[in-house]
Formats: C-alpha cells, sequence, structure tokens
C-alpha cells in the first residue's frame, strides 16, 4: 500500500509539472501573440480572469481580446502547440471548442484562433467560424473530430487543416528558444 501511495505521489508530481509548463509555454505564445498584434495596430483588452481564478478556481474563458481598426473587436484564444506530423492540421479539445461557440454565440462576437507553432516556426491562425466552413483535403473531412490520447488522458480533439489558416508572423530564433527552453512537450 505504501509503495502505492508513492508511485501516485510522483506520478501525480509528474503531471503537474507537465501541466504547469505547458500553461508557462501558453503564456510565451500569448504574449508573443499580443506583442505582433500591438505591432500591428491592434489594442489588446486585458481580462481579470487570473485574478478570478484564485478565488473560484475557474479556468478563463478566453486569453483576451483586440480591437483592430480593419477587424473590428474579436475574441483572441492563443494555443502553443505543434501541428500533427502525419496530417496536415492542428486542433483544439472538443469541449473547449463547444465553449467557444457557445461564447461567441452568447456575447455575439467573432473568435479568433491563434496558433503559435514552433515546429512551423509560424504563427498562424484564423476566425473560428471560418474554420467551421467544411473542407475536404486527403479525402480527409474537415473539420473533424477523434478521440485522442495526450500523456496519460485521453481527450475529443477538433482538427482544422492548415490550408484554412492564415500565416500571421513568423517566429524569430529569440521567440523559438524562449518557447522551446520553457517546455518539452
Amino acid at each position: 500500500m505504501y509503495n502505492l501511495i508513492i508511485k501516485n505521489t510522483r506520478y501525480y508530481e509528474m503531471e503537474t509539472k507537465k501541466f504547469m509548463e505547458l500553461v508557462n509555454k501558453g503564456k510565451i505564445g500569448e504574449e508573443i501573440v499580443k506583442n505582433k498584434l500591438i505591432e500591428q495596430g491592434s489594442i489588446i483588452y486585458e481580462t481579470n480572469f487570473e485574478q478570478l481564478n484564485n478565488k473560484h478556481n475557474k479556468s478563463h474563458p478566453f486569453d483576451f481580446m483586440i480591437f483592430d481598426k480593419q477587424k473590428g473587436i474579436q475574441i483572441v484564444e492563443v494555443k502553443t502547440i505543434t501541428s500533427r506530423r502525419y496530417y496536415n492540421d492542428t486542433g483544439i479539445t472538443y469541449n473547449v471548442y463547444i465553449k467557444y461557440k457557445e461564447l461567441s454565440k452568447h456575447y455575439n462576437m467573432p473568435i479568433y484562433l491563434y496558433f503559435v507553432d514552433k515546429e512551423k516556426k509560424a504563427i498562424y491562425g484564423n476566425l473560428l467560424s471560418e474554420l467551421e466552413i467544411p473542407y475536404i483535403e486527403r479525402n480527409i473531412t474537415y473539420p473533424k473530430v477523434e478521440t485522442v490520447k495526450t500523456f496519460n488522458y485521453t481527450n475529443k480533439v477538433i482538427f482544422f487543416p492548415l490550408e484554412k489558416m492564415k500565416t500571421i508572423y513568423d517566429l524569430n530564433d529569440e521567440e523559438l528558444e524562449q518557447i522551446k527552453i520553457e517546455s518539452k512537450y
């Protein structure tokens, strides 16, 4: 029994460490995207979700909002992840996708998904409403929902084709290094 507790504690510590590395990597990606949007003339609206999280232990519904003369007001969500190796796509967990759809409908505002991809060395993305338009590539119909295993968890993930993404910015060596240092995942 004692060995099981020790093993579970080590497993929990390892999983917590992975999770925190992913969170920190995500924050770096968010900062890179914010800086690029500011350089392009957008105004960033921060939230107080971090403060609320500490009080209510809830995750934030989105990362931030922008106001842009051409794009108008948009809800922004940044994902610091790589595209899949054997498919020309990337994705988000399905439950998060549903949350974004509800948020967009409730506030009648578009959601823009930005992906910070260290393997492609780029930031790309598009409006969620554009990514939802059916698209066929290599006999695969997108958006595509699959059950995938990441680390020790199984999640439903909705994948979107890279073909529908707009390249926003090529990451420089310093930015790539920041992302790579923070996480091995």
